[in-house]
């Protein structure tokens, strides 16, 4: 005799069991195994039999009736717990566990009984009507988890009246096709609809889904995947006169599609949940075949194709936050990423990488010195505070150098073990296509060097559907064409493009510049310095202070290559290029055409003309008198000499090396401090000023670290503010030693005194 089981549900892989309060009416199951309950005097509508029953003992004491209709074998042989035409995904999760992984997708919250009749089906319907009938509420746990919270569903909600759960799930259905009926003739004319579904009637082709145009040009509808073919050829049969004559142009199949729909109670009357459903879709690039909506709101559905269901319902499930916002990331290092070895880093490691192809030092781990490997340990350090600050998992499942790789299906967890497992060739291609997984909603590709090689993609990856931020400037200064390219992806693409690092660093030049042109107000005039290492120099060779003296040019220059300010080739800030570059960029996002040509540069040292081609052939210290008299001079007159660099706003630019009042704010820079001052209509005689330090590349990871966090906001992302406030023991100390209240005021000030004269 087959083993009896409690009331059990096993549809697809997950397993459910369903807890009812007892009443006295049958509730036929879904599943096989199901529960009656049995009360003085009543029967079930389905009675037992002594070989196909079993008494059991509720908690309550009342009485149940396990009864089956079928043997587990019999199930397994009709395939009852999966149609074997259409694949469903059965869970009392929010979405299907094997779409949204990772934890990602949980135990429904409470639900009312109208939101679980769309909710992929763990009971059937009709099964809930007593229930409903009884004001009974229904409990769906976990078989291997009983002790879990679960979903209880009952008429009302709370948390749908309170509005704080909008969505109760999401489903699937899959293995689906859409036929489409389309002409001129059908528009206006009654009954169309009713032949179309007569036909479908008597073929036994079931819909699943109709939607209709208003213009009435057309109607498709879906079903079965298997059915599609009879239905259309029971259609054209019927509707051969109104083909023949135009009225109607043809009847099309659309195959391999697939339904997704988002389901709960508070979607009623709640105004933008359509928005964000769609807008979800559209950000993850997936398009939309067809689309129904009740009037009751409950439920939205979507016709995708079948390749894009996992990412549709990824993108749904973390739009409305039932998920984090997943980002799977790739990070490119620049030539520096790679770190010579040193006393700690050597032997066995060098030798051990040097046997499988990599470059010796290439397991140096230096997060103080490299952008690359700054942020990568930044974004796996802070990677728990965003999934709770901003309900957004960023996970790094790539890094790249110029000559090697590594690509995992995993995050990452630790940045020196990256780097030792690196051992692939390098391969764009292949580094992009893993990034953006169809397992992830959303790819991202963070360009740490500054290769113009590399920047010449950025534009590809954003026509793919990859967002990018970079800290290489060398896409935005190029050509007109390059620049275009990528401006018109911004423009007309869905993808982002974050920059803010390639210009300022960790100071947020742009983002002072853009609100100040979004506000309505016009530019003047931007006066700065926009060099790291020439602001140092400078600062060390003409300081601020006009009557100290300041050290030898070529000692300020080793002191500035020291700390890690210069770039890989000095000569790119010596002969004023990356000056040039960041300046034509702001000219660029002032709607200037602005190429390196039209900006007038003034190397920051006369040099001769065999100099010029490298560092390495540059003699620096022969420059040191002539700059130490030039400085003196300068201080002389009460200024100082700064590089600075200057756009108006009809076009005219200039990098040169300037005197300037030590009192003003591009001669109070020093220390490797950048700054821009904006001269705008609105600030005429003081400008704005944003200024800093470019910083250590772990500020500039920051940056690129707040790049990410706007493209979150921007795939809707929200910042939940701190989790508590506190209070820390210098306030309380503060409390304690506060000064005594003052006394009240007298009822007058004039009590006790006589008023004076009018």
């Amino acid at each position: 005799m087959a083993r009896r089981r409690r009331s059990r549900c096993v549809l697809g892989q997950t397993r459910t069991r369903t807890e009812i309060a007892p009443t006295v009416t049958s509730m036929p199951l879904i599943s096989p195994w199901h529960a009656v309950p049995s009360a003085m005097g009543a029967t079930s509508a389905r009675p037992s039999s002594a070989s196909s029953s079993k008494r059991l003992r509720s908690r309550s004491g009342r009485t149940w009736t396990a009864c089956s209709r079928r043997t587990p074998a019999e199930c397994r042989k009709r395939k009852f717990f999966r149609s074997s035409r259409t694949r469903r995904r059965w869970s009392s999760h929010t979405s299907g566990p094997r779409f949204v992984v990772s934890n990602a997708c949980f135990a429904l919250p409470p639900a009312c009984f109208h939101s679980t009749v769309a909710i992929p089906k763990v009971i059937h319907p009709k099964t809930m009507l007593p229930a409903i009938d009884a004001h009974i509420p229904i409990f769906i746990r976990n078989t291997f988890n009983p002790e879990g919270g679960g979903t209880r569903i009952f008429e009302t909600n709370e948390r749908t009246v309170e509005r704080k759960s909008i969505i109760a799930g999401f489903s699937t259905v899959e293995n689906v096709a859409i036929v489409n009926v389309e002409g001129t003739g059908m528009i206006g004319v009654s009954g169309i609809t009713q032949q179309i579904f007569t036909v479908l009637n008597n073929t036994a082709v079931p819909v699943k889904m109709v939607a209709q145009c208003s213009s009435e040009h057309s109607i498709c509808f879906a079903v079965d995947a298997g059915d599609a073919a009879a239905a259309k050829r029971s259609l054209d049969e019927a509707f051969s006169r109104e083909i023949a004559q135009g009225h109607i142009h043809a009847v099309t199949i659309i195959e391999d599609m697939s339904i997704v729909a988002a389901v709960g109670d508070g979607m009623a009357h709640t105004h933008g949940v359509a928005g964000r459903f769609f807008n979800a879709l559209g950000n993850a690039r997936i398009n939309i075949v067809a689309i129904a909506q009740g009037c009751d709101e409950r439920n939205i559905s979507t016709v995708v194709s079948a390749q894009d269901t996992e990412r549709a319902l990824r993108a749904i499930h973390s739009s409305f936050l039932l998920s984090e916002i997943t980002v799977s990331v790739g990070i490119i290092f620049g030539d520096a990423d790679v770190a010579p070895v040193t006393g700690r880093a050597g032997g066995a490691l060098s030798t051990a990488r040097s046997s499988r192809g990599l470059p010796a030092g290439a397991g140096d781990f230096d997060a103080d010195s490299h952008i690359g490997m700054a942020l990568l340990t930044l974004l796996l350090e802070r990677r728990k505070w965003l999934q709770t600050r901003f309900e957004s998992d960023i996970r790094v499942r790539g890094i790249m150098t110029k000559s090697h790789m590594l690509l995992s299906d995993e995050p990452l967890k630790s940045p020196q073990q990256a780097m030792e497992a690196m051992a692939g060739a390098s391969d764009f291609e292949q580094f992009a296509d893993h990034i953006r997984t169809d397992q992830l909603p959303h790819s991202l590709i963070v360009d740490c060097s500054n290769d113009p090689a590399i920047a010449s993609r950025h534009a590809a990856w954003l026509r793919e559907g990859i967002h990018v931020v970079t800290a290489n400037i060398a896409a935005l200064a190029g050509s007109i064409d390059d620049y275009d390219q990528i401006r018109n992806e911004r423009k007309t693409g869905e993808s982002y493009y974050g920059f803010e690092t390639a210009i300022g660093g960790g100071v947020p030049v742009l983002s002072v510049l853009k609100p100040l042109l979004h506000g309505g107000d016009s530019i003047n005039y931007i006066e700065g310095c926009l060099s790291s290492t020439l602001s140092y120099i400078f600062g060390r060779l003409s300081p601020k202070d006009t009557g100290s003296t300041g050290v030898r040019f070529s000692e300020a220059l080793e002191e500035a290559r020291a700390q890690g300010l210069m770039e890989t080739d000095p000569m790119d800030d010596i002969l004023g290029k990356d000056s040039t570059q960041k300046l034509v960029v702001l000219g660029r996002e002032l709607g200037l055409a602005l190429t390196e040509n039209d900006v007038v540069v003034e190397p920051a040292i006369p040099l001769r003309n065999d100099e010029g081609k490298g560092a390495s052939r540059v003699d620096w210290s022969v420059y040191d008198d002539a700059m130490a008299e030039r400085a003196a001079a300068a201080a002389a007159r009460g200024n100082v000499l700064r590089y600075v660099c200057r756009l108006e706003e009809h076009g005219t630019a200039a990098v040169a090396l300037k005197e300037v009042d030590s009192n003003s704010d591009v001669g109070q820079l020093d220390g490797g401090n950048i700054g821009a001052c904006f001269y705008t209509h609105r600030y005429t005689h003081k400008p704005l000023v944003v200024q800093g330090p470019l910083g250590s590349p772990r500020a500039t990871a920051s940056g690129l670290l707040g790049d990410i966090l706007r493209l979150v906001a921007e795939l809707g992302g929200r910042d939940r503010g701190p989790r508590q406030l506190r209070r820390t023991p210098s306030m309380e100390t503060l409390r304690d030693h506060v000064s005594p209240p003052m006394p009240p005021m007298p009822s007058t000030i004039y009590e006790g005194a006589a008023e004076p004269t009018p």
